[in-house]
């Protein structure tokens, strides 16, 4: 069981971290450096046994949250990510649907600007 946790988190994990690399907070990158800012935001959720995503918890970001603009922007990328991932196939004993609580990592590498 734990082996098909493990692939299932692994499958999330490589697909959002895919596709929010993908996205921009800003389209203005003229004044962007080769430097970048990790931010990590952990996400609670069920996977229910259809391998739909319920009550969707922002747990913590780590990283610099002094910007408040910035921390709610990375709840919102976070969710929506979410929100447009594919369902899920939890398997329990048996190898027979189950619900499932995961809980995700997910890290965004952000450019830092040049003043």
């Amino acid at each position: 069981m734990k082996l098909i946790v493990s692939s299932i988190l692994i499958f999330l994990i490589t697909v959002l971290n895919s596709y929010s690399q993908t996205k921009s907070f800003d389209n203005n990158n003229d004044k962007v450096s080769s430097d970048t800012i990790t931010h990590i935001v952990y996400v609670s959720f069920f996977v229910n046994k259809k391998g739909q995503m319920n009550d969707i918890e922002i747990m913590r970001i780590e990283g610099d949250t002094t910007d408040p603009i910035l921390v709610k922007n990375l709840e919102r990328e976070a969710l929506r990510l979410l929100k447009e991932a594919p369902e899920v196939k939890t398997r329990g004993k048996n190898a027979l649907p189950t619900n499932q609580k995961i809980v995700l990592p997910m890290q965004f590498k952000m450019p830092v600007k040049k003043e």
